[in-house]
């Protein structure tokens, strides 16, 4: 009888090993697909910004300035005569533009016009960037910015381009009067225009105004 029990047992203990070594557990599990996410710097850089205007011939019988085809994108020097007015386009070109970044544009311009030395930014395409009543100016430039607004690209080559000077009646020029003369602050060297560009993203800027405070004069 003693032995039968002892065998009985021992069967068990066989069986009961043998289910816990040979037994398998499939886990719950889920995963998704993943996801990649990609950072691309926005473009604008000076190689998108161009300042130019077109070269000038003197004819020394006529007094008269003629433009050509070329362009340059260094000034020029000029003899004014009364009388004779005197062909001046500087052009902003903005070109390439990153089809995703928008950009703010402004000019820089030095110099005084007078009743008979007379040429004015085009109030049409340029408008002055104001701060506390004043305008911004920057190393004596008085600034003006696009009154379009922000410049965005529909294509990766895109090119736009805006006079700085309002057009005369034969187109843009600084006009000379017959009876012109320097002003009592001018010297002969000192009857200047001078133009600078600039360009600075729009995106976290509330206006122009802010855009060109933060880009150009570090604040």
């Amino acid at each position: 009888y003693m032995k039968k029990k002892t065998l009985t047992i021992a069967i068990a203990l066989v069986l009961v090993v043998a289910l816990a070594v040979g037994a398998t557990y499939a886990y719950l599990t889920a995963k998704t697909d993943e996801v990649k996410n990609t950072f691309v710097v926005g473009a604008l850089g000076n190689s998108n910004l161009t300042l130019k205007e077109h070269v000038v011939s003197y004819d020394k019988a006529t007094g008269k300035y003629t433009e050509s085809a070329e362009t340059t994108s260094r000034g020029q020097n000029y003899i004014v005569q009364p009388g004779v007015n005197i062909p001046k386009d500087p052009t902003v070109t903005l070109s390439n533009l990153d089809v995703n970044t928008g950009a703010y544009v402004f000019v820089g311009v030095k110099g005084t016009a007078t009743e008979t030395f007379a040429w004015h930014v085009d109030d049409t395409v340029w408008t002055q960037v104001m701060k506390d009543g004043n305008q911004v100016t920057k190393d004596g430039y008085k600034i003006y910015a696009l009154k379009a607004g922000v410049v965005t690209a529909t294509a990766a080559d895109n090119s736009t381009s805006w006079n700085v000077l309002k057009a005369g009646t034969d187109g843009t020029e600084i006009t000379v009067s017959n009876n012109f003369a320097l002003a009592e602050s001018q010297t002969a060297d000192s009857l200047n225009i001078d133009v600078i560009a600039f360009a600075c993203q729009s995106a976290g800027f509330a206006d122009a105004t802010a855009a060109f405070t933060a880009c150009f004069l570090g604040a």
